[in-house]
């Protein structure tokens, strides 16, 4: 758990927004500012926050860039935008035919949120 949470923190290192963080002698830097989306092998799954991004998981919605940069303060959003993760998250096991635990997957889904920019995004 102290492991996850370095790297949590690691992840969002945004020097000088915040401090550098130092894990197991080395110093790291949010991605942002060194490698934006880093790919280790063929087996890497690569995550975006940005609708428009060419990473495997993203969201299937319309999300404004600025929430990156200034973060809701509506609990709703904050809702819907973890539900919207959730669901993307699952779809992206289901579409590439890896097993998952339905029992489990329900057992922690989060409430659907509606939201005003709930609607499909388009694909060119």
């Amino acid at each position: 758990m102290d492991d996850l949470q370095l790297s949590i923190l690691a992840s969002c290192a945004a020097f000088p927004f915040g401090s550098l963080v130092n894990k197991q002698g080395q110093w790291y830097i949010d991605g942002g500012w060194s490698s934006f989306q880093p790919v280790e092998d063929e087996n890497t799954v690569t995550i975006s926050a940005l609708y428009f991004s060419d990473c495997d998981i993203k969201p299937s919605r319309y999300v404004p860039l600025w929430w990156s940069f200034i973060p809701t303060r509506s609990k709703q959003t904050v809702d819907w935008l973890y539900s919207l993760g959730y669901e993307d998250g699952i779809a992206y096991f289901v579409k590439r035919g890896i097993h998952i635990n339905e029992e489990e997957v329900n057992k922690h889904r989060p409430k659907k949120v509606s939201h005003s920019y709930d609607e499909k995004r388009r694909v060119r």
